[in-house]
């Protein structure tokens, strides 16, 4: 009996076993490194023991395992198997298999790998703050990150949901420089549109990292409708369909029409004839159709619309309708049967002058379909009324029935002709050329087309070749092969990777009715060459200008090139946008010129400006080294004048933020400009570009009286300046006695040393009357006493004379003592400063 309970719960034991299961098993999921993470395992039943295993990514599912962790089953029922990360680290980042063990078993089952894959924590360097805007202006929700993100997603929701009620509006991969920008555009807010905007990034397919929401608020412009194309006044034929064009800037409401019968009721209340919904491109269409024109709705037709929180229409310009009986045809051509390949003309003259033709096509066994405009030209004859076309070689495609129709003015509805001409085609005759090979010249390596249509079905396409360097040798066959097409004549023959050695004349024959018939091209000239590099011989680099001036960025190549190009690139390296600007012919006799000339420099054109150019027959460019454009803003200059002791003048200005490239002038008109490197007689410069101070220091004379201007300049470009006027000082007045007083003591001083003079010659010629020799008058001279009272004799000494306008002198100014190489002026004396010290500027200046 024991023995059969063994047995039984042996039995037991294994059932339960073999039952053991799991009913949840870990997920692959990403996370980001430092959170936490429960990865989750419960069995069916109960479970012994626990074990949790890894794997690298590297190595895969089928890699060395390794076991980190075993422990006994938790939970009420002692299935849970669960392992929790409290802070998830670099290195965790695997596959994770979990395996349970139940009662009495020796073997674990293990769970399927659950891939756990980590991520560093986003972070946003920029996201856009709380905004608020009216209805129909742009937005740009600017989100960017400080590392690079895989994905992107918007979510909004409404200023009062709840945090649960969010709504995905868009997801999509980062983009920018590395990958780092998830900002989105609103081309038109709305109303409905306001709420919190919240961006979230991610690097895997489970979670998004979200920033902080942004509220977005949203009002009702104070604005009328603006209507971007409206119709003009018309003539239409009774019968006629007609659509009166009436279109908003902005997306709107509701639009209305009102109707007038004629001009003379102006002062008369229109009639509302329709109101209805805005429909089209963004709800900005309010067009009206009318199927059918009658002669009643002749008259005065106004187009209105509104917003949405508007409750008054806003109306746009009137437009008058008119109607007439129409355009009458004197010539059409109907029924035409030709040959496939032969020259057909479709006649369609009117009885009066038109603006425009218009020809549309028709399928003949599908003339229920709507007619494709095929062409739109003016009317041509002396008097305007012909719209005929001319078919030089007629196709098959081109079989069907061709309507005629005319506009008699701008903006007026087309007249059609009826009844329709309808071309039928024949068999061809015989075989032509539609498109026969053209000589090209081509690089070694690039790509050639050279084309060889026909005007139908051709049976054969035969390519011959002979060189340049031996015109009378035998053409050789290099290809043969059937048209293709969707009609089969296409015989062009395309060349991948041209060879110099494939440079010749190459023939194109085909074969094709009647009767097999060859018809042969003239031969074309393949050209091969071996590209050039294309080297950059002068080229702007760095320039400095300021706004609103013309500027040319040189650009010139050593060799003939094709075509030029520029490219613009942002100065900001954040921002990799790159503009194509300009595509052109190279320039010059030579063609060798790519310069580009702006005749305004404006504000968004300072950037990196990239030359580039291609070689003729080549397709790839050659870029340059790009040329910083940097626009200098306006700056202010201080000037102040300074007068020393030695009668001397310095003129100073000082630039208010100093530049080390600036360069700096002084100018008198009309002639004198002193610099660093040209400073003409009497005159000095002196140039501090470390503090921006330039002084120009001179003895002054009549002509330096007026206007001195100080100019700093950057390559030639002024970026400041500033200007003062020097004037004449009048003499003191309170010291003309002490002038006066002192000009009398050296006139009484020269006559007592004359007198002395005379005196001293007769007594001395007394004394020698026995010949005893010549007096030396220098050495008897009274001068010897005080020799270095004048540097020059006293009879030598000059009075100078001042004179202003208005003012009287009473008395002469005693000049003062200057070198002799100093011309005579009128400037107040400067000896009657004390010292240096006590000099002032006079003028002071700040602009």
């Amino acid at each position: 009996m024991l023995w059969v309970l063994v047995l039984f719960l042996s039995s037991l034991l294994g059932v339960q076993g073999q039952n053991l299961g799991f009913i949840e098993v870990p997920q692959n999921i990403s996370a980001t490194v430092g959170e936490s993470l429960l990865l989750k395992c419960k069995a069916n039943s109960v479970v012994e023991d626990c074990r949790w295993s890894w794997q690298s990514l590297e190595g895969g599912p089928n890699g060395t395992v390794t076991l980190v962790k075993e422990y006994p089953a938790f939970g009420d029922d002692r299935n849970d198997c669960s392992v929790k990360f409290s802070s998830l680290l670099a290195q965790q980042q695997g596959f994770w298999i979990c395996g349970i063990r139940g009662p009495g078993s020796s073997s674990f089952i293990n769970s399927p790998p659950a891939k756990l894959v980590l991520y560093n924590t986003i972070d946003f360097s920029e996201v856009i703050k709380d905004t608020v805007l009216e209805v129909g202006q742009q937005l740009l929700l600017t989100c960017k990150t400080a590392q690079k993100v895989k994905d992107c997603q918007w979510t909004w929701r409404g200023l009062t949901a709840n945090n649960e009620t969010e709504l995905t509006v868009k997801t999509f991969p980062a983009f920018g420089n590395d990958s780092r920008d998830c900002s989105i555009r609103l081309s038109s807010v709305l109303i409905e549109q306001a709420g919190f905007w919240t961006c979230g990034a991610r690097n895997s397919e489970f979670n998004f990292t979200r920033a902080q929401p942004t509220k977005l608020t949203v009002q009702h412009p104070q604005e009328e409708v603006e209507f971007s194309e409206l119709a003009y006044d018309t003539e239409v034929s009774v019968g006629k369909p007609l659509v009166l064009t009436c279109k908003t800037v902005k997306p709107v409401e509701e639009c209305q029409w009102t109707w007038k019968s004629t001009p003379s009721t102006n002062k008369a209340t229109g009639v509302v004839m329709k109101q209805f919904p805005s429909f089209g491109n963004e709800s900005r269409d309010c067009s009206i159709r009318f199927d059918s024109v009658v002669s009643e709705q002749e008259g005065i037709w106004t187009c209105a619309a509104r917003f949405k929180w508007q409750n008054y229409f806003t109306a746009a310009h009137p437009v008058q309708l008119s109607i007439f009986t129409g355009v009458a045809f004197v010539q059409l051509s109907q029924d035409i049967q030709i040959a496939i390949g032969e020259p057909v003309l479709l006649r369609c003259v009117t009885n009066t002058a038109v603006e425009l033709c218009q020809w549309s096509w028709q399928p003949l066994n599908r003339a229920n379909e709507t007619a494709v405009v095929v062409k739109q030209f003016p009317a041509f004859g002396e008097d305007g009324r012909d719209c005929s076309v001319r078919f030089k070689s007629v196709l098959e495609e081109q079989e069907g029935i061709w309507i005629c129709a005319v506009r008699l003015y701008t903006h007026s509805a087309f007249t059609t002709a009826s009844p329709p001409a309808t071309l039928t085609l024949l068999p061809a005759v015989r075989v032509k050329f539609l498109e026969r090979p053209e000589d090209v010249n081509v690089a070694v390596g690039d790509s050639a087309l050279l084309r060889c249509v026909a005007t139908t079905a051709v049976n054969d396409c035969r390519w011959t070749w002979r060189p340049f360097t031996e015109p009378n040798k035998t053409e050789v066959v290099v290809k043969q092969f059937p048209a293709f097409g969707n009609y089969s004549r296409d015989c062009s023959v395309r060349f991948r990777s041209v060879l110099k050695e494939q440079e010749g004349l190459w023939g194109c024959t085909v074969t094709g009715p009647p009767n097999f018939t060859l018809l042969a091209a003239p031969p074309a000239k393949l050209t091969v060459f071996v590209p050039v590099p294309i080297k950059f011989v002068e080229l702007s680099q760095d320039i400095q200008m300021p706004p609103g001036g013309p500027l040319t960025i040189r650009c010139r190549t050593a060799s003939e090139v094709e075509e030029c190009k520029w490219i613009w690139h942002s100065l900001d390296e954040s921002n990799s946008t790159e503009v194509v600007v300009k595509h052109f012919p190279a320039l010059g006799n030579n063609s060798k010129d790519c310069s580009l000339h702006f005749d305004v420099v404006l504000s968004e054109h300072e950037g990196n400006w990239t030359c580039a150019a291609r070689n003729p027959g080549e397709t790839h460019f050659t870029s340059a080294p790009p040329a910083h454009l940097t626009l200098l803003q306006p700056e202010s200059v201080m000037v102040a004048l300074w007068s020393a002791p030695e009668h001397k003048v310095s003129l100073g200005c000082r630039l208010s933020a100093p530049r080390p490239t600036a360069v700096c002038r002084w100018h008198h008109p009309p002639h004198v400009s002193v610099t660093t490197g040209d400073q003409p007689h009497r005159y000095s410069l002196e140039y501090n570009k470390s503090v921006g101070i330039c002084t120009v220091i001179f003895g002054p004379e009549m002509d330096d009286l007026g206007q001195w201007s100080c100019i700093f300049t950057i390559n030639d470009w002024e970026i400041a300046s500033a200007t003062l006027v020097l004037l004449n000082t009048p003499p003191d007045e309170k010291l003309g006695w002490l002038v006066g007083v002192l000009a009398a003591m050296v006139l009484i001083l020269t006559v007592v040393v004359v007198a002395m003079f005379v005196c001293k010659c007769r007594k001395q010629e007394s004394t020698n009357k026995n010949g005893l020799g010549n007096p030396v008058l220098s050495g008897q001279s009274g001068d010897k006493k005080s020799p270095d009272r004048y540097t020059d004799s006293p009879t030598k000494i000059n009075f100078q004379f001042g004179e202003t306008a208005g003012q009287t002198i009473s008395a002469p100014t005693a000049a003062p003592e200057i070198p002799s190489t100093t011309p005579q002026h009128i400037y107040e004396r400067v000896d009657r400063y004390v010292s240096p010290t006590t000099s002032k500027s006079i003028y002071e200046n700040v602009e």
